[in-house]
């Protein structure tokens, strides 16, 4: 039965309509493909044993996601502001949290899905989410994911800090809008710790340079920093056109120092 028959149904009453119409079109329409599903499940796992459960939960998570419909889905989400309560019974379950995962991969600006990430998220799953493209592109989850690492980060010393570094690469450099907010963010804690917020410059240095020597996007890291130190991009301004000149070459030649003083 659909999960909105209900409301229907007492909306029908509330205006008057036959309590003999309703129970005649309940009857004639009903078609039970959940409690058929939930009963072929039954059968076959005591026929076959629990290991079959796992195929039968693929096929249905496919037949989901072929017929996911993201403009229904934000239309019944948006009615009430919260998720459905079949789609909360599901997340606690990684199968059916993977294929929120692809659902959302495939429709990422659909507005049910992004609620399902964050609720995902809360739930203490960002681990499950660091490799996902599509939580990137929701905020409110990138900042989640985003605080995940640096605590992972934060009992690291000089000697392991690399070694730690990696979840937060794979999470911060994946697009260029993650990169930004993460140095937007680091930048902030600077400007508020001053000299207390070493670590933080030196995480925000290190994915710099990864930037650098990994996607071959110098220009991008340099523009970002040039923007968060409040300097003109694009050239016409010589201190600018000094400090990005300092970053790429990692070199002060002394005419950009000179720029620079002057």
């Amino acid at each position: 039965m659909e999960p909105t028959a209900e409301k229907f149904v007492n909306q029908y009453l509330e205006a008057g309509g036959a309590p003999f119409n309703t129970m005649n079109l309940l009857m004639t329409s009903y078609e039970g493909l959940a409690a058929m599903a939930n009963m072929v499940n039954r059968d076959m796992t005591t026929a076959f044993g629990p290991s079959v459960s796992t195929a039968i939960t693929d096929a249905v998570g496919r037949k989901i996601v072929e017929s996911f419909d993201p403009q229904k889905a934000d239309v019944e989400y948006g009615e009430t502001g919260q998720l459905p309560e079949y789609i909360e019974a599901m997340l606690p379950h990684q199968d059916w949290r993977k294929m929120i995962y692809r659902l959302s991969e495939r429709y990422p600006s659909s507005t049910m899905l992004s609620a399902a990430l964050q609720h995902i998220a809360d739930q203490g799953y960002q681990a499950e989410m660091t490799l996902l493209s599509s939580a990137s592109l929701h905020t409110h989850v990138f900042y989640s994911l985003l605080a995940e690492c640096l605590e992972k980060i934060s009992p690291a010393n000089e000697e392991n800090l690399q070694e730690k570094m990696g979840e937060l690469i794979s999470t911060v450099c994946r697009r260029e809008q993650t990169y930004l907010l993460a140095q937007y963010v680091f930048h902030g804690v600077q400007q508020k710790l001053g000299p207390q917020a070493m670590g933080i410059r030196r995480i925000a240095q290190d994915l710099e340079s990864y930037m650098f020597d990994n996607y071959k996007r110098p220009q991008l890291a340099i523009n970002i920093r040039l923007l968060l130190n409040g300097l003109a991009v694009g050239g016409g301004d010589r201190i600018a056109d000094a400090v990005a000149s300092i970053i790429q070459d990692a070199y002060a030649a002394a005419g950009d120092v000179a720029s620079i003083y002057n």
